[in-house]
């Protein structure tokens, strides 16, 4: 296994993804795992942390540019109307983001508020509730989607696409394990 130098817990990490990649070898990813005791609370802090800067990111990102209103939170219902031309029902998002019903109620209620989306009855079945966007939904993609491009960057920043991919498999491992 290759030495790598750590000078501090993002470094140990890339150490434990390098040891993934190059080897495969549980027996020595666990001594890794041993030797630098890594706790399920710093993972978490860690995973913890990047959410939460990730936030300030995008919210001072949209204040920068003038949208007011806002915040991260309603990005991802955006993201998943424009992923679904524009039109979805309340249940869908609900499957999808995994947020408790009075959450999205919630985030649905201020998107409609401010104008992005509307909140309907479905024609099929009034026990249906489907969620458009509004003209100024889409007016607001370009501006979502230069947001979103800036964040990736940040996030990014410094990462081979090889890195990149093994940390999307890495974390989408640990989701699955919070969804069993």
């Amino acid at each position: 296994m290759k030495k790598y130098h750590r000078k501090n817990l993002f470094d140990f990490v890339i150490e434990i993804i390098y040891t993934l990649i190059e080897s495969l070898n549980k027996d020595e990813l666990f001594t890794v795992l041993r030797r630098n005791k890594v706790e399920t609370v710093k993972v978490v802090g860690l995973i913890s942390n990047i959410r939460e800067k990730s936030a300030q990111f995008i919210n001072s990102q949209l204040k920068e540019k003038g949208v007011e209103g806002l915040i991260n939170s309603h990005g991802t219902i955006l993201s998943i109307l424009y992923n679904h031309d524009g039109k979805i029902t309340m249940n869908e998002i609900g499957k999808i983001i995994g947020k408790k019903k009075s959450t999205l109620t919630d985030l649905v209620r201020k998107l409609t508020e401010l104008g992005y989306i509307t909140r309907e009855k479905s024609e099929k079945d009034s026990r249906v509730i489907e969620i458009s966007l509004t003209e100024k939904g889409w007016q607001f993609k370009t501006l979502f989607e230069e947001i979103s491009d800036n964040l990736l960057e940040k996030t990014y920043k410094d990462f081979t696409q090889e890195e990149k991919e093994t940390l999307v498999l890495l974390l989408n491992k640990i989701r699955k394990n919070y969804q069993k």
